[in-house]
């Protein structure tokens, strides 16, 4: 490769500028870009009432009533982002998911209360109510499916041969 000393340093040179730059720009790929903090993740649902729900990444849950056009609720108990938002087949309450690896029901017909159903499952990035109310499906960023009891809380199923993240369950 190199002739003389001068070659040898400009191909060294070149190789660096090279490298530098390839390593510049996939960092600036791959790296996710800024995100609002408030409302990146939504999921939209009918009831009697049409409302809407969205979590943002500090925790918190809004509800807007669509016909006032206003926030009516805002419920908290997420330790980080949500990550996932299910009603019930009756709307009477909301499942929600989040970083912390916990999902909660929250009682949306009468005070907001809410109930631990599962914690430690690691990050839920996907949640799925059945058409019976009676089972939620929660799909972690580790390629596990966890069928969990609304009544109990105790996991039914693990479902564990998906090879990677789960992005979306759903019952039939």
């Amino acid at each position: 490769w190199c002739v003389d000393s001068s070659s040898c340093f400009a191909t060294c040179s070149l190789c660096v500028c090279v490298f530098l730059f390839l390593f510049c720009f996939f960092f600036l790929m791959i790296r996710r870009p800024p995100r609002s903090t408030l409302f990146p993740y939504t999921t939209l649902f009918r009831s009697r009432k049409s409302l809407i729900a969205a979590g943002d990444d500090g925790g918190n849950i809004f509800i807007w009533d669509l016909t006032g056009k206003r926030v009516t609720d805002r419920l908290t108990g997420h330790n980080g982002a949500v990550m996932a938002l299910a009603p019930s087949p009756n709307h009477k309450w909301l499942a929600s998911s989040g970083r912390d690896g916990r999902v909660i029901i929250w009682d949306l017909d009468t005070d907001g209360s809410s109930r631990v159903l599962a914690s430690n499952l690691g990050r839920i990035d996907a949640l799925s109510v059945s058409p019976d109310g009676r089972r939620i499906a929660a799909g972690t960023v580790h390629g596990t499916v966890h069928v969990i009891s609304t009544k109990s809380g105790r996991v039914l199923w693990k479902l564990k041969e998906l090879g990677g993240l789960v992005k979306a369950v759903a019952f039939s």
